[in-house]
C-alpha cells in the first residue's frame, strides 16, 4: 500500500510539473519567451528602461514588444502588454477610432509624436495555459497586420 501511495504521489507530481511547464507566467519571463519561440517569433529577452523584463519579437516581419507590469523590484511581475509601434504608418484620428471600435484586441492611438501605437494588455498572467496564450498571440498577430 505504501508503494502504491508513493507511485500515485510521483505521478501527480509529474503531471503537475508537466502542466506548469506548459503554462505561461509573467513572473517567469522565460515561459513567455518559450511560448513565443515555439510560435516562431524569435523572442529576445531584455529589460526596459526601469529594469523590468521586456521581450522584443517579430511576427510575420512585424516587430513588437512584450512589456511586463506589476513587478516588484524588477521581478515577480503580474501582467504583460503586447505593444507595436509603427514608424512608417500614417493614420488619421478616424482610422484610430475605427480600429478601436471594430477590433477587440489591439487598441490603437497616436503618441505625442504621431507614431501609431497598438497595444493589448493581458492581466493576471500566472499559470495561463499554453493554448490560451497561443490564442491570444494569434489574435495579437492578426491585430498587428491590420
Amino acid at each position: 500500500m505504501k508503494m502504491f501511495k508513493l507511485a500515485i504521489t510521483a505521478t501527480l507530481l509529474t503531471w503537475a510539473g508537466a502542466a506548469s511547464a506548459q503554462s505561461i507566467s509573467a513572473n517567469y519571463p522565460e515561459s513567455v519567451v518559450s511560448a513565443l519561440n515555439a510560435q516562431g517569433h524569435a523572442p529576445e529577452l531584455t529589460v526596459d528602461s526601469g529594469g523590468d523584463p521586456m521581450i522584443n519579437a517579430v511576427a510575420d516581419g512585424i516587430y513588437y514588444s512584450v512589456l511586463f507590469y506589476g513587478c516588484t523590484n524588477n521581478t515577480n511581475c503580474q501582467d504583460i502588454q503586447f505593444r507595436g509601434t509603427f514608424t512608417d504608418t500614417v493614420l488619421s484620428d478616424r482610422d484610430i477610432v475605427g480600429q478601436n471600435r471594430d477590433w477587440f484586441i489591439g487598441k490603437a492611438f497616436l503618441d505625442g509624436t504621431n507614431l501609431a501605437i497598438i497595444e493589448h494588455p493581458v492581466v493576471g498572467v500566472d499559470g495561463m495555459p499554453r493554448a490560451m496564450f497561443n490564442r491570444t498571440l494569434d489574435k495579437w498577430v492578426t491585430a498587428l497586420k491590420r
